[in-house]
């Protein structure tokens, strides 16, 4: 075994050589942390541009620099430093994180969250624009400065727009020193390229979905998956040849891989691995108990940890990935490749379509599955490996009762009440408003973080402050102010009225411990979870609850999470699903007072809306012409002395503008020859 650690140490040093990553090294608890410093030049891109020479037609040219083959369909893309996913951060538990920022966007801004890092002392970091820092204009830059202070399996994605969704996502990894990891003795190799990165994938920019499926009769389905930016996409019998991602293993040794879900739609993935199975070791960076599972789903914003034992005889194996919910009307599924040492680099035998990428078994983490049934297992039935203390036990200081659905109601970006109604359109050109509590969030107009006294505070509201939410929109800024220190219960439930769906929520700041889950039907409503409630039989679990900081709540169910707000400052709480986010599906927890938060850091850059007033400054004179016109020495048609000439002019000028006019009115194109005479009879006559 110690001959085994040795090498495990060389390959890690000839890795980080390559990777010119001094940071990717072995974790050795005694060790000093580092600085690692990267730089993140965002960019607008596009797959198969001219870096990629003749990919696919030769398969080498794809693996050149710059080059995103993709799935080898067209399409633009948001990228860091050309890369999809964007660059791999691997560091060690305590290490310094420094990453530049550079938005090289001509019109859009962006900002960067550290998915799973909470923050603890450095807020202003988390990365969510108008809630903890300014965005990051165009032409411009920011610094974010963090400790890694939360081992696991982690990520980070841009939390503007739509970015996430055309490129501007990657792994981040922080691992444990062997004598600090709990589970460091069931596998025996960790490597840098054992991260699985997946995600749905769409054939146009993520802003011309949103605006097609929004403001018209467009859908929301995703059309394939990619695997660490890689995949194939097979339409009407007709199938690109791109490569796949492959993962390398010995006979004889445990791998512990990394799985990460970019997912933009409503796309769980369920991902196995032929005729392996897999031991899970953690759940978005929390160790559990472990347990071995024929498959695992993943939803938006997860992220599982496996090991996989490599004891079959070598060869190359499939990797299978199977997209539901939103990803099944296309069938979006993918592959790749898991490949002994020792056997051949050929492509797995057998036909790969979206029914067969698919199996049955034990399956961890279904969608819209109730716990306690025999093959799945739900994220509730997990345990962990750290038992929770009595502060857990207690009754809560906190009780949110959060329902939620698709609400048919006049959403007044997307609905006009007097002119197309949510309730005269067809139902193809309907948008339903998905809402926590039938309240949309809207960001605050400053960073209430950073600038406290800039913050109109008469717009925040809560359930107590709305009026009649369910025949009227709400739209305001959401925020759930909890004392500092207290115990947070929220009750999340998915009334499922309207979509057969499932929402991952995602919290900022903070993970919570999942208590309790249950699936009551197809549908359900807060009235009914607070009866169960009421009537003590929602059956809470204390001891070794799983602690995740997202979770899927089944459809027609409930999930019951606590936290302890223990982190000041100003944490957002949202469904991550790109399309639900955008329209507001979340709400701002304040945890503590202004006087709790840490000070931003001095020059801290600061933003928000600006009215020029008369107090504040004057307006230059009034010009009456930027030209100025040399008499006239020529014969005219009137002189300039003949006042009754002039006036009778003016008149005739002024009739056949009003006629003009009129025929505007009466057409609803102006055509260009109509437009050119109005303008120079408004010329004239001036």
């Amino acid at each position: 075994m110690q001959g085994l650690s040795t090498l495990f140490l060389i390959v890690l040093s000839l890795q980080n050589i390559a990777l010119g990553n001094e940071c990717l090294r072995p974790c050795i608890a005694e060790e000093s942390p580092m600085t690692c410093h990267y730089t993140f030049h965002i960019e607008y891109y596009a797959t198969l541009t001219k870096a990629c020479w003749d990919c696919p037609n030769n398969i080498t040219d794809c693996s050149r620099h710059h080059c995103i083959a993709a799935d080898g369909v067209h399409k633009g893309l948001v990228t860091i430093n050309r890369q999809f996913p964007g660059p791999s951060i691997q560091v060690c538990e305590g290490d310094e994180v420094v990453v530049d920022v550079i938005n090289h966007l001509p019109s859009e801004s962006t900002s960067i969250h550290w998915h799973g890092q909470h923050m603890v002392g450095t807020p202003y970091m988390d990365g969510v624009p108008l809630l903890t820092q300014c965005p990051i204009g165009p032409a411009s830059s920011f610094r974010y400065r963090f400790w890694a202070a939360n081992a696991g399996t982690n990520y980070y994605h841009s939390h503007s727009g739509f970015q996430r969704a055309d490129g501007v996502a990657g792994s981040f990894i922080v691992r444990q020193a062997a004598t600090r990891d709990i589970h460091a003795r069931h596998y025996d190799h960790d490597l840098p390229e054992h991260v699985i990165f997946v995600s749905d994938w769409l054939h146009e920019m993520g802003l011309t979905k949103f605006v097609s499926h929004h403001h018209d009769d467009g859908d929301n389905k995703s059309p394939n998956i990619l695997v660490n930016g890689m995949g194939r996409f097979s339409k009407d019998e007709e199938k690109t040849d791109t490569p796949l991602a492959s993962f390398n293993i010995t006979q004889g040794y445990r791998y512990r891989f990394r799985l990460i879900s970019n997912s933009i739609l409503n796309c769980p993935i369920q991902m196995s691995i032929d005729n392996h199975t897999m031991k899970v070791l953690a759940s978005d960076g929390y160790p559990i108990v472990p347990i071995e599972v024929d498959a695992i789903t993943i939803a938006a914003g997860e992220r599982y940890d496996f090991v996989i034992n490599a004891n079959q005889t070598p060869d190359n194996y499939w990797i299978r990935f199977h997209g539901l919910i939103d990803c099944a009307p296309l069938k979006a599924h993918q592959v790749a490749i898991l490949h002994y040492e020792m056997a051949d680099f050929d492509e797995p035998e057998g036909l790969v379509n979206y029914e067969n990428c698919y199996v049955d078994g034990k399956v961890l983490n279904p969608v819209n599955v109730a716990p306690g049934t025999e093959d799945d297992i739900t994220v509730a039935e997990l345990n962990s490996t750290s038992k929770a203390d009595e502060n857990w036990n207690k009754e809560p200081d906190v009780k949110i009762w959060l329902a939620y659905d698709f609400y048919e109601v006049n959403n007044l970006h997307f609905h006009d009440p007097e002119h197309y109604p949510i309730f005269l359109v067809p139902h193809r050109r309907k948008l339903f408003t998905p809402q926590l509590n039938r309240i949309s969030l809207k960001m605050p107009p400053v960073p209430p973080l950073s600038q406290p006294s800039d913050v109109p505070y008469e717009r925040f509201c809560n359930t107590t402050t709305v009026g009649d939410c369910k025949n009227e929109f709400c739209e305001c800024i959401y925020v759930e102010h909890v004392p500092l220190g207290s115990l947070v219960e929220m009750i999340i439930i998915d009334e499922g009225n309207t979509f057969d769906a499932t929402h991952p929520f995602h919290l900022h700041g903070s993970a919570f411990r999942v208590l309790a889950m249950e699936r009551l039907g197809n549908v359900t409503t807060l009235d009914d979870v607070l009866a169960l409630d009421a009537a003590g039989k929602i059956e809470r679990k204390f001891s070794a609850a799983p602690i995740k900081d997202t979770v899927s709540v089944p459809d027609g169910g409930y999930a019951v999470v606590r936290f302890i707000a223990d982190n000041p400052g100003y944490w957002l709480f949202h469904c991550h699903l790109s399309f639900h986010v955008e329209v507001g599906m979340g709400l701002i927890f304040k945890v503590g007072e202004q006087e709790d938060f840490p000070p931003v850091p001095r020059n801290f850059p600061t933003c928000g809306p600006w009215l020029l007033n008369r107090e504040d400054a004057d307006l230059p004179p009034r010009s009456t012409s930027a030209i100025v016109f040399e008499e006239e020495t020529t014969t005219s048609v009137s002189s300039t002395n003949d006042e009754s000439n002039v006036v009778d002019l003016n008149i005739n000028v002024l009739d056949l503008v009003q006629e003009l006019s009129n025929k505007f009115k009466s057409s609803a194109v102006a055509t260009a020859p109509t437009i050119l005479v109005f303008s120079v009879v408004l010329f004239l006559s001036f």
